[in-house]
């Protein structure tokens, strides 16, 4: 049974066993908005936020909320002594710290005019294009000062010019197209707040014998005319595309064969199925890790997945030279499930690595870390089929090779669509932790399910993930290994 404390000072400031042990724990939120002029803290309004502790103790389970004692700053009362859970949007931390930070980054100023959706589309008549390559090419959109960007603009126009044309016209789908919501909204642009907005285009060309290699690389660019948009409704602006006026030498070390390598640790049936190497224009600072989606300068896509590639080329950066670049590499796996009574649905994993371009240099791009071993559930090997209990205990030894300075719990149901062949994946709840095992509480699984669970050992040793979770530095990685198929007990009881 859950209980629930909202914001009250239950027991007089008594423990669970009413001996006076327990404790505050206090709670700030604020979101830092990122600008060339520096940088804002505003408050979030606790009160609409869905910040709660879950508190398992000898009387079961019970939710405590927090009192607002200020702009953007709490108190939970009455929590008893050892770790608790924190929980904000689905996602979960398992910590026993007393004062907590769950404030956020965002890029661009504060005052931003926002959009809720709706018929906002950024029409761009664009000349001067390289000789446009149907869904092969990418076109992004970067306004630091608004806090707009997107990565992927030509995916969201109705009709794709047609191959070899240099002038063309891509009616943006304005709110899908942005990776830099804010919650529900979308800043728009306001030129009489100084914003601008960058059109880079992205295109693609075999390297090497066979085209072992597909690099994507920046080829042109523009800083549209000063434009103001308003909500619902459509914005034409006139672009007149060049080569960037710098060019940069970049040279990438990638050793596939190292991630590959990791593969069965991952899980016995992992299989690769696609390999990047990402060098992004981070704006403005690397002290806050990424915190923002950030425009792309080349994409390396190995086609051979074991194979180590060394390349070095030049591409386009038309964004300031004290922007840093991040260097992220995706080795990214597939897992096929075969469900109880007929059909298959695959998972899909990955291995992530993220560096400055600067600390990384000359050096391989190699793994950080490596998945998490010999998971087990309720003490059984995760890897061989059984039932579980509603309140599962998932446990796991350290990776063979990095450092973990916390580790990701990933739930992953599996369902039937009708009476067909169709399975349907959805995700749960995330937990963060930093040690090796972990109860899932209550209501988590459901009876009679079928279930997957991935382990992420998670190296970033810039964070200090147990007291402020969403804010951190370079280098970050990050390993999952998965578990088999697991039946949860049907019985409605735990």
């Amino acid at each position: 049974m859950l209980a629930c404390c909202a914001a009250c000072r239950c027991g007089g400031g008594a423990g669970p066993d009413g001996g006076g042990l327990s404790r505050t724990v206090d709670v700030t939120r604020q979101r830092t908005f990122v600008t060339a002029a520096g940088r804002e803290d505003v408050a979030f309004d606790l009160i609409d936020s869905d910040v709660k502790l879950l508190i398992t103790d000898d009387a079961g389970q019970r939710v405590i909320y927090p009192e607002v004692t200020g702009a953007g700053t709490g108190t939970f009362w009455g929590v008893p002594p050892g770790p608790f859970i924190v929980s904000l949007n689905g996602y979960n931390l398992e910590t026993n710290e007393d004062d907590l930070d769950l404030g956020l980054a965002n890029l661009g100023r504060s005052g931003a005019t926002a959009s809720d959706g709706g018929a906002v589309v950024l029409q761009l008549d664009v000349t001067g294009l390289q000789p446009w390559q149907p869904f092969s090419d990418v076109l992004q959109l970067t306004s630091e000062n608004a806090g707009y960007v997107a990565l992927n603009a030509q995916a969201f126009v109705a009709d794709q010019p047609d191959a070899g044309v240099t002038d063309a016209s891509f009616p943006i789908g304005y709110f899908s197209a942005c990776g830099t919501r804010r919650g529900r909204y979308v800043p728009l642009i306001d030129a009489d707040a100084g914003d601008v907005m960058t059109l880079t285009q992205l295109q693609s060309a075999p390297v090497g014998d066979a085209g072992l290699l597909e690099l994507r690389t920046l080829v042109r660019a523009a800083v549209l005319p000063a434009f103001s948009m308003a909500d619902h409704a459509l914005t034409q602006v006139p672009v007149a595309l060049a080569a960037p006026a710098t060019m940069e030498r970049l040279s990438l070390d990638f050793r596939q064969s190292a991630f590959d390598a990791l593969r069965s640790a991952v899980h016995p049936s992992a299989a690769a199925i696609a390999s990047t190497v990402t060098v992004t224009a981070l704006p403005f600072t690397a002290d806050l890790g990424a915190y923002t989606a950030a425009p792309d300068l080349a994409v390396l896509r190995p086609q051979q997945l074991s194979q180590d590639v060394s390349s070095s080329f030049d591409t386009g950066n038309p964004f300031p030279a004290s922007w840093p670049k991040l260097v992220s590499v995706r080795y990214t796996m597939q897992v096929a499930y075969d469900y109880p009574d007929g059909g298959t649905r695959a998972l899909t994993t990955a291995m992530v690595t993220q560096d400055l371009l600067s600390a990384v240099g000359t050096a391989p791009l190699v793994p950080r870390v490596s998945p998490p071993r010999n998971i087990r559930v309720d003490g059984a090997d995760g890897l061989q089929r059984a039932q579980i209990s509603r309140l599962p205990v998932l446990s796991w030894d350290p990776p063979a090779s990095g450092t973990p300075t916390s580790y990701g719990i990933s739930l992953f149901r599996f369902t039937r669509i009708g009476s067909g062949q169709i399975i349907n994946v959805s995700e749960g709840a995330f937990f963060e932790v930093t040690g090796t095992s972990f109860r899932l509480p209550f209501g988590e699984v459901i009876p009679g399910g079928e279930y997957v669970f991935g382990v992420t050992a998670i190296a970033a040793p810039g964070a200090s993930v147990a007291r402020a979770p969403f804010k951190g530095g370079f280098p970050i990685g990050a390993a999952t290994a998965l578990t088999t198929m697991l039946h949860v007990d049907p019985t409605l009881m735990p």
